[in-house]
């Protein structure tokens, strides 16, 4: 790979309403980009501690934004830390659904090569040199843009941050007498559905389970009675670089059906996926077609008996595991963010 030789600048954000997926995909990103092609600034409105020391510990440039976008002070102090910052014409990376068209705009206006991440074509235009679409089904969207911008559709470019590739290098999955379960929704933990779901298990009485229920970053989770005293339950707050681990511990998972999917695809580890937005649907649905998942489907519509019956039905299949394991690492090899850099590195040579 030829570097690039520039720096990159980042515009996303976490909080208790979007989770922490956007910004969490860009800190892999930035990971890429430091290691090839030079330093990564990071504007942000993210409160989050433990995403803040992340970033920090890379050796990004972090800049706190408190008023954000349609707020004007938004895009005025991302210009000016990109023009005080920039060296030539340097790359912007947008991540997130409140940016739009005016936003791209004032970027491209800005003399700047512009990224944009996204997973839906929720816009009626997009104006940008590359965009990036990492879902299975991105290859389905339509975007409406000028015939310059390249498109990078579909899961060979899922962004897989260090932290999994370094960790996967030596783990080697095991599939007999599965016991372990990891619960993790994202870093809002929507509705507090980790509640429900260890509610449900109270009466799972198939085999004794150890569960871990991830804490995510903005879920403000309660702890419920468990009063089942056949399974382990343990509530877990972690920092981002404890999850491989975690998965790895796992037989199988229970998780929101965001970004996390395309990491457990690439740990092998088979789980059940729950929707908790809109824009997830079609995607989880993709996912479980293609069969690296079973997508329980609507959060509100699962039912308790046919989720016990299915942990179980998964839970003795050993085949299936093992199937929904290699399917995963089939598809998600974490090359994706190096596929973008080289793009991105043919577009400037154009």
């Amino acid at each position: 790979m030829n570097p690039i030789n520039s720096s990159l600048f980042i515009r996303a954000d976490a909080d208790a309403k979007i989770g922490t997926g956007h910004i969490m995909r860009c800190i892999a990103f930035g990971e890429a980009w430091k290691e090839h092609c030079g330093n990564v600034f990071i504007i942000s409105n993210c409160n989050n501690n433990s995403i803040i020391a992340k970033i920090k510990s890379n050796g990004f440039n972090f800049i706190s934004i408190q008023d954000i976008y349609p707020n004007s002070a938004d895009i005025q102090i991302t210009l000016k830390i990109i023009n005080e910052h920039s060296e030539g014409k340097s790359w912007v990376l947008i991540d997130g659904y409140d940016f739009d068209l005016e936003y791209q705009n004032c970027i491209k206006e800005n003399g700047n090569n512009l990224l944009v991440i996204d997973d839906i074509a929720h816009l009626k235009n997009y104006n940008a040199d590359i965009i990036v679409n990492q879902n299975i089904n991105g290859n389905e969207f339509n975007y409406s843009c000028n015939n310059k911008t390249k498109l990078l559709l579909g899961s060979s470019y899922a962004i897989i941050r260090d932290d999994f590739m370094n960790y996967n290098m030596s783990s080697v999955r095991k599939f007999s007498n599965p016991s372990n379960l990891l619960i993790t929704l994202g870093g809002s933990n929507p509705y507090n559905f980790s509640k429900t779901l260890v509610t449900i298990l109270n009466d799972f009485n198939y085999r004794k389970l150890n569960i871990k229920v991830i804490t995510g970053s903005f879920s403000g989770h309660t702890n419920i009675n468990f009063n089942s005293s056949y399974h382990e339950l343990n509530y877990i707050e972690i920092l981002p670089s404890d999850m491989p681990e975690l998965m790895e511990w796992a037989d199988i998972a229970i998780s929101s059906g965001g970004s996390t999917p395309w990491e457990l695809a690439f740990m092998g580890l088979p789980a059940f996926v729950i929707c908790f937005a809109e824009n997830q649907i079609k995607t989880m649905d993709s996912l479980h077609n293609y069969g690296s998942v079973i997508n329980l489907g609507w959060y509100s519509a699962i039912k308790k008996e046919q989720l016990l019956i299915q942990m179980n039905n998964l839970l003795q299949d050993e085949l299936l595991r093992k199937k929904m394991s290699k399917l995963g690492k089939d598809l998600i090899d974490g090359m994706g963010r190096f596929r973008i850099i080289e793009n991105m590195n043919k577009y400037n040579s154009l």
